[in-house]
């Protein structure tokens, strides 16, 4: 386990404030696990980890922005992972680095509701929340 994510668990079980200082800080990186399939926002149904209580973000990298990702989560919208926000991702089983990515797109599968461009008709990599 690498230093940031003990301190995040420490985090954790000690106290919220703590937690949300240091997921706020630049060193922190989000963990994310690719599943090696691809969800279009157009029919995202038909994708193999899709589920209704979802909500996708729709991320491009940073330095390429062509590379589109779509992450889905669950539990709602995320006010830390608004359109336009950046974030560093990491690889949640072996730790390395996925990228900088920068939100350009929600859409919450609960009510339908979406923000910023959604990407429809392309089969873009689908990646989880962990």
């Amino acid at each position: 386990m690498s230093p940031v994510h003990g301190i995040i668990e420490l985090a954790t079980n000690q106290n919220d404030e703590m937690k949300e200082f240091i997921m706020n800080t630049k060193d922190y990186a989000w963990a994310l696990l690719p599943t090696g399939t691809r969800m279009d926002m157009l029919v995202p149904t038909k994708a193999t980890y899709y589920s209704e209580d979802q909500v996708a973000y729709i991320v491009e990298d940073i330095e390429n922005s062509k590379k589109k990702r779509v992450l889905t989560s669950f539990g709602g919208v995320m006010e830390s992972w608004a359109v336009g926000t950046v974030h560093d991702i990491r690889h949640d089983q072996h730790h390395y680095r996925l990228g900088t990515f920068r939100v350009i797109a929600i859409v919450n599968f609960q009510n339908g509701d979406s923000m910023g461009p959604v990407p429809y008709g392309r089969q873009l990599p689908h990646w989880v929340f962990k």
